[in-house]
C-alpha cells in the first residue's frame, strides 16, 4: 500500500502537508471544479458547502482524486476516500485491490464526483 511519503499530488493540487484551509481551497480550485461540486450537491439535494467540506476533509484538503489514505492501513483513495469494496460495487474495475486503487486515482475530479453521486443515490 502507498504511504504518506509516496503520495505525489496531481498537477494543480496541493500536497496534504500544505494543510490547505477551506478558504485556500476556494482560491486554488479551478472554477469548473467548484461548479461541478455545486451541481453534484444540487443533484443530491444537499447544501454545496456540505459536499465541499466533506471533500476537503476526506481528501486532506487536496481535492485530489489520486490522494490515498495516509497511514497505509486502508485502501481508501480519492476525493471522498472510496475503499476497494465500495469502488467495486460502484463499477470500478480491476483484478486486484491495487488495480482498483490505481483506477480510482486515474479518474478525473468530475469522474469521482459522478461516482460520489452514484454512491449517495
Amino acid at each position: 500500500m502507498a504511504s504518506r511519503t509516496t503520495y505525489t499530488p496531481s498537477p494543480g493540487r496541493p500536497h496534504r502537508s500544505d494543510k490547505a484551509s477551506i478558504q485556500d481551497a476556494l482560491e486554488f480550485l479551478p472554477p469548473e471544479d467548484l461548479q461541478a461540486i455545486a451541481q453534484t450537491a444540487r443533484n443530491l439535494e444537499i447544501d454545496p458547502r456540505l459536499l465541499f467540506a466533506i471533500i476537503h476533509f476526506e481528501s486532506g484538503g487536496t481535492f485530489d482524486p489520486a490522494v490515498r489514505e495516509g497511514t497505509g492501513k486502508s485502501t481508501a483513495t480519492g476525493i471522498i476516500q472510496f475503499v476497494v469494496p465500495t469502488a467495486r460495487e460502484l463499477g470500478v474495475r480491476g483484478d486486484s485491490e491495487e488495480d482498483i486503487r490505481d483506477a480510482l486515482a486515474a479518474m478525473t475530479f468530475q469522474e469521482q464526483l459522478d461516482l460520489t453521486e452514484k454512491y449517495f443515490n
